[in-house]
């Protein structure tokens, strides 16, 4: 998963280049585009962010309490088009990105109407704070967050963080579900019919035959869902 990281340099640069560390050590959120290690010197600012936000399916927009960029005669460096922070938002919210407002060391959500025309659909997004003294126990929410888990599904986490293991997971599944319905199944037969397996199919071969046959389907379609896309 590709994520672009959006923020103002004299707002939360340590600590965006803080996040962007954490989140490259991590097996499904490693392709992260953060402006001072992903551009290349000699190539256009704008363009590669731009060029960025068409292909990252996640944009983390860091907002501190300079984030506005305020000017002492009361306008602000988000007002003006060409500003970075501005493009950037706007492109992310108008391309369809998935948006993801960082509120850091304690910083507010700005209100809609504090905020340019384009940019005001950022203030109804649901934020997630950051601070420097719960760094690794507010990454770990962002996390989970972007990937979309729940907090409380340890199978859930465990998969997420190791997607390979998906389809051998699934298949244990699918055959405990197997071997629970075969018990099941035996049970309610001789509760209705009042006889063993053995009768109704003729001996213990064929009983053995649909054993095996379940627990080779249930294993088999537990297989076949570990690998469909978590």
């Amino acid at each position: 998963m590709r994520i672009f990281v959006s923020y103002r340099r004299n707002d939360t640069r340590d600590l965006s280049g803080r996040l962007a560390d954490r989140l490259r050590t991590h097996p499904r959120l490693g392709d992260v585009f953060f402006d001072v290690s992903s551009i290349e010197a000699g190539t256009s600012f704008i363009a590669e962010i731009r060029k960025a936000m068409t292909r990252d399916p996640v944009c983390l927009v860091m907002i501190g309490d300079a984030w506005r960029g305020p000017r002492p005669d009361g306008t602000s460096r988000l007002d003006e088009p060409q500003d970075v922070v501005r493009s950037e938002v706007y492109e992310a919210l108008a391309g369809g990105l998935r948006v993801i407002p960082i509120l850091a060391n304690g910083a507010v959500m700005p209100r809609a109407e504090t905020l340019p025309e384009p940019l005001r659909p950022l203030s109804a997004l649901s934020a997630i704070a950051l601070r420097h003294e719960s760094f690794e126990q507010d990454m770990d929410r962002l996390v989970d967050a972007i990937l979309r888990r729940r907090r409380d599904g340890f199978v859930g986490r465990l998969l997420a963080d190791h997607p390979a293991l998906a389809p051998v997971i699934y298949s244990l599944g699918g055959l405990i579900a197997a071997l629970l319905a075969l018990l099941t199944g035996a049970v309610l037969h001789g509760a209705l019919l009042d006889r063993s397996l053995e009768d109704t199919f003729g001996g213990s071969g064929p009983v053995w035959m649909l054993i095996g046959a379940v627990v080779a389907m249930g294993t088999l379609l537990g297989f076949l869902r570990g690998r469909r896309p978590l």
